[in-house]
């Protein structure tokens, strides 16, 4: 008999889809209420309409809650795929995973260094030899930022070996000199390039509200959270890809009483008998990272 020689198939993770809701509602006369200065409208643009501020806004508002479910989501369903948290309507509520949960790899650091970048980004991406165009994206926050660039900055003011006769970080001459050039990109020694992408999430986002703040800058902690997603395609697909229901992509619709909403069609009927109306948005989404192994969180610890 001959030896038997180890054998894997492709398997399956079921997800779920989050469902995002996000309603306001107005008084019959407050869309013609007019401010005493212009308000700032999407493109650019400026109104002095209060209403047409305040349902900018609210747009605003739900973009960053879907956002936040996007990368903190908190799956409320069992192994078993059973939700137990329900809604006034006995109907389950549903929140897949997002981003930061379906990554099972993570690490912590305080002071970021080149080195720890090429030892963690080689150990976790040692496996991805059937990755096709290797590409790992660095979200994080302004702090992350900085200690991203300052930890390739220190390597390579402290080795001797220094590309010589080019002015890469100073410019203009005499009296009138300049400091530029920032690092926001590293190629690992293994063919990944590590590609940085500032997240205002974590610099502004409710999550980053609530951490501590860093020693030195005041910061929030987790400005300084990086994490490297793994973003190369296997398979001839994404590594990292965005799933809607159809036809639930992107909802909002009206109820209109004594008015109706701008941007919403006109008509003799009403739907209620409130003197006003209310406009609801629905998204129906979620965030698959198809391989969940070569992806890697790190949240600073600094203190």
């Amino acid at each position: 008999r001959g030896n038997a020689s180890n054998w894997e198939t492709p398997g399956k993770v079921r997800n779920k889809l989050t469902t995002v809701r996000k309603s306001y509602h107005m008084s019959g006369n407050a869309k013609d209420f007019v401010a005493e200065f212009s308000l700032p409208t999407k493109g650019g643009s400026t109104t002095k309409l209060w209403m047409d501020y305040e349902e900018y806004l609210h747009m605003l508002d739900f973009k960053e809650e879907c956002e936040m479910y996007y990368w903190y989501g908190q799956k409320t369903y069992d192994a078993n795929g059973h939700t137990y948290m329900k809604d006034e309507n006995g109907q389950p509520v549903i929140v897949g995973p997002g981003l930061l949960e379906q990554i099972v790899n993570s690490d912590t650091y305080s002071t970021m260094t080149e080195t720890k970048l090429k030892n963690i980004i080689g150990d976790l991406f040692y496996g991805m030899t059937d990755a096709a165009q290797k590409q790992v994206t660095l979200y994080t926050g302004t702090g992350g930022a900085r200690e991203f660039d300052e930890a390739l900055k220190s390597h390579f003011s402290s080795n001797s070996w220094k590309v010589g006769g080019e002015n890469r970080f100073i410019t203009g001459s005499g009296r009138s000199l300049g400091l530029t050039g920032y690092f926001n990109s590293y190629e690992h020694t293994d063919g990944h390039t590590i590609n940085v992408v500032k997240l205002p999430l974590f610099d502004h986002g409710a999550v980053a509200q609530a951490r501590a703040k860093h020693p030195t800058t005041g910061y929030s902690l987790e400005s300084y959270r990086m994490v490297f997603v793994d973003q190369s395609n296997y398979d001839g697909q994404n590594n990292l890809q965005m799933i809607s229901k159809k036809g639930r992509e992107a909802m909002r619709w009206c109820v209109a009483g004594s008015v109706v909403p701008r941007g919403f069609d006109s008509s003799s009927s009403r739907a209620s008998d409130v003197d006003g109306a209310s406009v609801h948005m629905l998204k129906t989404a979620g965030i698959a990272l198809k391989r969940f192994d070569t992806s890697l969180d790190i949240t600073c610890v600094a203190s």
